[in-house]
């Protein structure tokens, strides 16, 4: 346990802990180790339990408030001091981080009935079961809401922004652009695999495709705004992305999103539609599609997408982080006020 500096008047204490879901399980040596893990969790996050109770006794908290649903210490604490506890729900768990909530999805589902909770997307609060009389939907807040930009002097590039792994759709955004057969635009690819070897797989398909003269990749970037504004579409293709941040960062910076229609981005899509009346984005569902997406900006020119991408803007507004502290602020009154 640290106790931090004050950080904008509000005083820190850092407590060590563990997300309340299994160890991994899909090797040998995570087989074997597989309960020595599951038992390092339950001493840790009871260590953790006891020293936030401690912590508890001596600032007497009205609520506690847990910022993600694969923790379960701050649940405990709350039914210990027998005060509400909030989940602020992110995630699909296992749909979109293979994550498997300890003692089991049914169980937590269950046991979300009973608590307060907010979730960041409509989709994911029909998941869990919940409804407006036990939970709110509060989208996240991405930027503040007078910083969108949007410069239309665009380059010749898609863009792919994410890990590069298989729940983020990355060798989808390969095999449609092999596909499209485009010569006149690169794809450049900005994030990094867990791996060295996921790293080298995609560099041989890179090499397979034969596009090994058309594809980029960045790594890392410390400044994505900038390649956002320049690029001629962002490719949305996580598999169950649980709110679509990428997609909605892309929006704040006037950037066209060619995203795969489902989850957090379809709801996004779904809602600039509401909104704004027309589509705010190209929507895709199968690597044919998206090839197709593709094919049609660089025939039609990125020009013709001006429209999507304004509206877009607009859009993305709902998303700010004014909006997003207003409504959480509220949502914590009415709890505390609702005991």
């Amino acid at each position: 346990m640290r106790l931090y500096p004050k950080w904008g008047g509000v005083k820190v204490i850092a407590v060590s802990m563990r997300t309340h879901i299994y160890p991994e399980y899909n090797s040998i040596n995570n087989i074997l180790l597989f309960p020595l893990k599951l038992l390092y969790h339950f001493v840790v996050n009871h260590k953790a339990f006891q020293q936030i109770c401690t912590i508890s006794k001596y600032y007497k908290p009205d609520v506690v408030y847990t910022n993600v649903s694969v923790i379960g210490v701050g649940q405990k604490v709350a039914e210990k001091i027998k005060v509400p506890h909030i989940y602020h729900i992110r995630e699909y768990q296992y749909l979109d981080f293979g994550m498997r909530i300890i003692p089991s999805s049914s169980t937590f589902k269950r046991m979300l009935q009973n608590q307060y909770s907010i979730c960041i997307t409509k989709g994911i609060q029909s998941h869990f079961g919940l409804n407006n009389q036990n939970s709110v939907v509060i989208y996240d807040g991405v930027r503040s809401e007078d910083v969108a930009f949007f410069d239309k002097r665009k380059e010749k590039y898609f863009l792919f922004v994410g890990r590069l792994d298989k729940t983020k759709g990355v060798r989808i955004v390969l095999e449609a652009f092999a596909k499209s057969r485009i010569r006149t635009h690169t794809l450049k690819i900005a994030g990094a695999s867990l791996s060295k070897n996921e790293d080298n797989q995609l560099k041989e398909l890179v090499k397979e495709y034969g596009i090994e003269d058309r594809v980029e990749f960045l790594g890392v970037v410390n400044d994505v705004d900038s390649i956002m504004r320049k690029a001629t579409a962002l490719v949305m293709a996580s598999q169950f992305e649980g709110f679509g941040l990428v997609t909605a960062e892309a929006m704040f910076n006037g950037c066209l999103v060619i995203g795969r229609n489902v989850a957090g981005t379809k709801e996004q899509f779904d809602n600039g539609l509401k909104w704004t009346g027309d589509e705010i984005g190209m929507r895709w569902n199968s690597v044919d599609e998206l090839r197709q997406c593709m094919n049609n900006v660089v025939e039609n020119g990125i020009e013709s997408y001006y429209p999507y991408i304004e509206r877009g803007i607009k859009a993305c507004k709902h998303y700010s982080i004014e909006q997003n502290a207003l409504k959480i602020k509220e949502y914590l009154k009415f709890v505390i006020g609702n005991q």
